[in-house]
């Protein structure tokens, strides 16, 4: 029986269970090949398979009123693990590991591996070990009470089935898992079985590439060599819109410049076609080189590295060029996935797609190799004061940095820049460099917020490496006010949360949840935020159990009563990167239901004893992001706001406009929001807040 535990939509049992807590990872059917395959050729194989899975796990007494239900005319409730609950999968799994670890106790590690209530043992073909993995697991499960379904039991033997379905079968020819899935998909919605689902011109065109794989497809498939790079096969392409593209692999190349026909067709405008379309050369050339490999392509190019992993893209070209990809990669049984790097090493490829023969062409003495990679190091060049450097910058600024760097190495690579060797002040750090480098920027659909930052990155290295003429130039600074100028304003469209919108959110809560305390912890959790503009991660742990600063959120130790306030120690923000912490000081507050103080203090009364997180449920697991996110949506839903239009901003944003109606000043409502800079203007809505 399966309890449809999914119903009614927006207020069943399911949508209260946390998907991070019903969020599970199964051993891979790829894991299950590397054990088999440690043991090489001829390896002895057996499975057996847990009987009424779910049905072995008892569920406490406190949740057996969750899991009533009718049938004709008599009332039930299951006492069992159900099918149909979200978090089912999740408990059983940790079951199904717990059971395989006291087996390895016995048999030692690498010879068993299970996938949900299926175990697969193995061992070499001249040892027992396969039969003893076999007889000890049905021992032990004999000894825990746990039976086996005897008729699915098998081997030992050297060849069986196992997890022998549909939805497997992707996993043998895994190139092609998101044409079946966008088949898949195309069933979504569809609530009867003989409801008809139209076939549009891309299913038609999936479907093809199916039947003509499997109509030279000999039902075999041999298993492919450990994962490499393209660095580890010397595999480089790259494509430049202006001249053509070139491809490299291990002392193999070939350079072409683009027809003069795509040009007037508007290909050369698509980058991300153009950049994939030496992969798929490449790879018809060479194809005797790819047989039977998992290959991870490294490129900096998103755009492609997207296209590749998903398969799919909003260019018809780009698409009809991934079919045959995928096709080419079934018939060579060929993996091939790609990871984004910024600032990828690829001066060989890219010489060739630019035709410039002396970058490419070996001198004498020496042979070629890729150029060098441009670095995002920042520039910091003496390794004992490295680090200290790096502290000196917040860990999303140093990323963001590192990335405006690198990119500004490559475009200056790019063009000429930089011949060989290593990038030298002089020919990097110029004035021209830069403005150069802000038109490509612009021409590519940069935003003038992400420019400013990556010339923020070059000032930064600038005046490492003591050049100051960047920082200082007007034509830069120029530039980048036009672009500003030039770009329609993008107003905050997010509404804020005001104190009537908060009331009639906690008005709300009895009907949302299932319980007081979760009343009460739902009333504390929407105050703070409010009173006290809170951001969500400084109000809410990352983590569902914490005790760690850097995970954020606030802890029972943070929370302190007094003199009929709120005390809360705030361990850090976003504006406190060393982590020193401040107190916050709350005062109660006169406007009906909503009182952070009031609030703090019946939360308390009833909040289970115990450290860790200020906020969490009553069975310990801490108030989780999603969950707050989540439990917002549906109150502004049942009050008939448009959930869309909030977030968890929203209540800085109520907080900054309430306080400004209040007539509180500009400096007072920066030290409630902890702002430094003006951005809280931003967030006042006059016109929708007022001062009650």
């Amino acid at each position: 029986m399966i309890h449809h535990l999914s119903f009614p939509e927006g207020g069943s049992v399911n949508d209260y269970l946390d998907p991070e807590a019903c969020s599970v990872a199964y051993a891979s059917f790829d894991q299950a090949l590397d054990m088999v395959r440690h043991w090489g050729q001829g390896a002895w194989l057996a499975k057996a398979d847990i009987e009424s899975a779910f049905r072995l796990l008892p569920i406490h007494p406190s949740c057996f009123h969750l899991l009533g239900f009718q049938f004709r005319g008599k009332y039930y409730f299951d006492k069992c693990l159900p099918m149909g609950c979200s978090i089912s999968c999740a408990y059983f799994e940790r079951f199904s590991t717990f059971v395989q670890w006291a087996v390895e106790q016995d048999i030692g590690k690498g010879k068993i591996i299970h996938y949900l209530d299926d175990f697969l043992f193995t061992g070499h073909r001249d040892t027992q070990a396969c039969a003893q993995g076999l007889e000890a697991f049905t021992r032990k499960t004999d000894e825990l009470g746990i039976p086996l379904a005897k008729h699915k039991s098998e081997g030992p033997s050297q060849k069986l089935s196992f997890l022998g379905h549909l939805n497997f079968a992707c996993k043998i020819m895994p190139m092609g898992r998101p044409f079946m899935r966008r088949l898949s998909q195309a069933t979504a919605g569809i609530r009867r079985s003989h409801h008809f689902i139209r076939i549009t011109k891309e299913l038609r065109e999936d479907l093809i590439v199916w039947k003509t794989f499997l109509g030279e497809y000999n039902g075999r498939t041999v298993w492919r060599d450990p994962i490499m790079t393209n660095r580890e096969l010397q595999l480089y392409t790259d494509a430049a819109g202006s001249a053509g593209f070139g491809a490299y692999l291990a002392g193999k190349w070939c350079a072409e410049r683009w027809p003069v026909q795509w040009e007037a067709m508007g290909l050369l405008r698509d980058i991300t076609f153009l950049e994939l379309f030496p992969i798929v050369a490449a790879i018809h050339m060479w194809k005797a080189c790819f047989h039977n490999r998992r290959v991870v392509f490294w490129s900096d190019n998103m755009a492609v590295v997207q296209a590749i992993n998903s398969l799919t893209a909003h260019s018809p070209r780009v698409i009809r060029l991934l079919r045959d990809l995928v096709l080419l990669c079934l018939r060579i049984n060929l993996v091939f996935k790609a990871k984004y790097v910024p600032g990828e090493a690829n001066g060989i490829a890219d010489a060739l797609s630019r035709c410039q023969w002396s970058r490419f062409i070996p001198g004498p003495g020496s042979r070629a190799s890729p150029l060098s990679r441009p670095s995002a190091d920042l520039g910091i060049r003496v390794p004992g004061i490295a680090s200290i450097l790096r502290s000196a910058l917040a860990e999303s600024t140093g990323r963001a940095y590192a990335r405006g760097w690198s990119l500004f190495q490559k475009f200056c690579q790019s063009n000429n820049t930089q011949v060989q060797g290593t990038m030298t002040e002089r020919n990097v750090m110029t004035e021209r460099n830069v403005t150069e480098f802000l038109l490509y920027l612009k021409n590519s659909g940069v935003s003038r917020a992400q420019a400013g930052q990556h010339v923020a990155a070059i000032v930064f290295v600038s005046k490492l490496w003591g050049i100051g003429s960047i920082s200082n130039s007007f034509l830069i600074k120029k530039i980048l006010e036009g672009w500003r100028r030039q770009e329609p304003v993008r107003r905050d469209a997010r509404k804020p949360i005001t104190p009537m919108l908060l009331q009639a959110l906690v008005k709300e809560l009895p009907s949302l949840v299932w319980d007081n305390y979760e009343v009460k912890l739902w009333t504390v959790a929407f105050s703070l935020m409010f009173f006290g503009a809170f951001r969500n991660s400084e109000l809410i742990p990352r983590a569902k159990v914490t005790t760690r600063a850097s995970d954020g959120g606030l802890l029972i130790e943070n929370i302190r009563l007094f003199n009929e306030t709120v005390q809360i120690f705030l361990r850090r923000a976003k504006t406190d990167q060393r982590a020193v912490g401040r107190w916050i000081t709350l005062y109660p507050a006169h406007t009906g239901v909503i009182c952070p103080v009031r609030a703090t203090t019946e939360y308390l009364k009833v909040r289970p004893l115990g450290g860790g997180p200020f906020l969490k449920h009553k069975d310990g697991n801490a108030l989780s992001r999603y969950q707050f996110i989540s439990m917002l949506r549906k109150g502004l839903e049942k009050i008939g706001e448009d959930a869309g239009a909030y977030h968890t901003h929203s209540f800085r944003i109520g907080a900054a406009s309430f306080a400004s109606s209040s007539g509180l000043s500009e400096d007072q409502i920066k030290a409630l929001g902890r702002w430094k800079s003006g951005k809280f203007k931003t967030y006042i809505r006059p016109n929708n807040q007022t001062a009650q």
